[in-house]
């Protein structure tokens, strides 16, 4: 038996000899990101027996002394320590103390058959809540759903994974986005790959809500850990409600069917999926540049708001989309391109970051040298020379089909992303059958790609280009949350203790 002890309730602000009982949850480092990651200290979470959830602090130069001592779901008493209150932003409990361990501090492993203490605890928010504290950096609150689809991003170069995008059925039917950046996107893969088929839950803790073009994210932070299924009771129980749920009504079940690979095709492969289907899918296609078409000219005005094609009103330039009075007009790339795989020809649409990509020029600093070298020249429909030269060479392209594709219109195929090696094929992303849709992933390093152009035929709606852009762009906020001690150059990780 461990005696006397204090409820996390009854504690006292300062250094007094006080004593406590509680069961370790989950423990991480946190590294200073602008000492090198310098190992500033170990924080964890600790629940007592009135489920009181109390976030606690090892600093660096102690922890030598406990970490043969840390262990997930083993009951504690710790004696020893300072009381302080607790950080008012990021915060991981309800309570408003915390404990910091000093060099006195003391830490006994009991028996838990005498404490009646849960192993696990949760703080879900509603999704109204969770819509309240977007933005705020107030709460880091857990999340539990039902996946119903994932995307995996990879860095071109180094194929590694940057960034996961998983979409959630919340228990009260609302979907909601997560993303993971860096490591915890590398962990998040290695988890969803061992998942079978089927219906799959997922826990997340610690989550961050932030807004990105009016839509809500929920970021994964450096203390974020994930459960799948039946790992632990909240994600076992959540599966066995679905299963009754959905006992009357199989239909409605939201599948996850795995990785799956995007397809190789030829030119003459889409046209005839494009006049047989009108399912929503994405392919990769290997050709030859034939010739840059001029009739509607290689670049257009976006609007900066929306990233909308501006129109002409009488002597200036307007959006007709957002109608923001503020606007200010962007020159990016449109570029229609004949290709050619060695039997069929078509028409590939690529945008800006692409085309930069091929050119290594700007549009707006194309346009600006053309004025500069010639006025007088038609900029509009005359094709440049950086981008003539793109004609003879061979790239892999990256097809997007969606329902524009399968319009009476149909006359050319949108580029979601260029690589400029042949055959340079993304590996294997997450796909999966959500009521009966069939959702393939962006390939690697699609966050990098040409998520901020404008085109109506394109399969991604505008909002989620300029979204998906924009998060890539805050890895590091994403990433970066505050210590027990609220300091916010700190980012956390969980160490390889015995």
């Amino acid at each position: 038996m461990a005696g006397v002890y204090l409820q996390f309730s009854d504690l006292k602000s300062g250094r007094e000899v006080q004593r406590v009982l509680g069961r370790l949850l989950r423990f991480w480092e946190a590294r200073n990101v602008k000492k090198n990651r310098e190992l500033m200290e170990v924080d964890f979470l600790l629940l007592d027996e009135k489920s009181t959830l109390m976030q606690g602090t090892i600093p660096a130069q102690h922890l030598p002394k406990y970490e043969a001592l840390l262990n997930e779901g083993i009951i504690y008493v710790i004696s020893g320590f300072d009381v302080t209150k607790s950080t008012p932003r990021f915060q991981l409990t309800d309570f408003d103390k915390s404990i910091r361990f000093t060099h006195t501090t003391t830490m006994v492993p009991v028996d838990d058959s005498f404490y009646q203490i849960l192993k696990q605890l949760f703080r879900f928010r509603s999704h109204e809540e969770l819509l309240a504290l977007a933005n705020t950096n107030k709460d880091l609150p857990d999340v539990l759903g039902q996946v119903c689809s994932s995307k995996a991003y990879r860095n071109e170069s180094s194929l590694k994974i940057e960034r996961m995008l998983v979409q959630l059925y919340l228990q009260s039917g609302q979907k909601v986005r997560l993303s993971a950046f860096d490591d915890h996107a590398a962990t998040l893969n290695r988890r969803m790959e061992k998942q079978e088929a089927g219906t799959c839950i997922m826990l997340a803790t610690n989550i961050n809500p932030k807004f990105f073009g009016g839509e809500l994210y929920l970021n994964a932070t450096s203390r974020t850990q994930f459960y799948f299924d039946h790992e632990i009771d909240a994600t076992r129980v959540f599966a066995e409600s679905l299963a009754l749920n959905d006992k009357d009504n199989k239909n409605s079940e939201v599948k996850y069917q795995g990785v799956q690979k995007i397809e190789q095709v030829s030119i003459a492969e889409l046209n005839q999926f494009v006049t047989a289907t009108e399912d929503n899918a994405e392919f990769l296609c290997t050709a030859k540049v034939v010739d840059i078409q001029s009739l509607n000219g290689w670049n257009y005005i976006s609007c900066s708001n929306c990233a909308k094609k501006m129109v002409k009103q009488h002597s200036s330039l307007s959006c007709i989309n957002c109608q923001s009075p503020g606007a200010v007009g962007n020159v990016r790339y449109r570029v229609e391109m004949v290709v050619n795989d060695g039997a069929t020809e078509a028409m590939f649409v690529a945008f800006d970051k692409d085309v930069v990509k091929l050119t290594n020029v700007t549009a707006t600093n194309l346009t600006a040298q053309l004025a500069d070298t010639n006025p007088d020249l038609d900029n509009e429909t005359v094709i440049p020379d950086p981008i003539s030269k793109i004609v003879g060479k061979t790239y892999t392209f990256h097809i997007k089909l969606s329902s524009f594709n399968f319009s009476s219109h149909h006359k050319s195929f949108t580029v979601a992303r260029i690589f400029d090696k042949p055959h340079a094929a993304p590996k294997p992303t997450f796909a999966t059958v959500a009521h009966g849709e069939h959702s393939t992933e962006i390939p690697p390093n699609a966050n990098t790609g040409s998520f901020n152009e404008t085109d109506t035929s394109a399969g991604t709606s505008q909002s989620e280009r300029q979204i998906e852009g924009s998060l890539s762009s805050s890895v590091i906020g994403a990433a970066e949350v505050t210590s027990a001690t609220g300091n916010e150059n700190v980012i956390s990780k969980k160490p390889k203790l015995k």
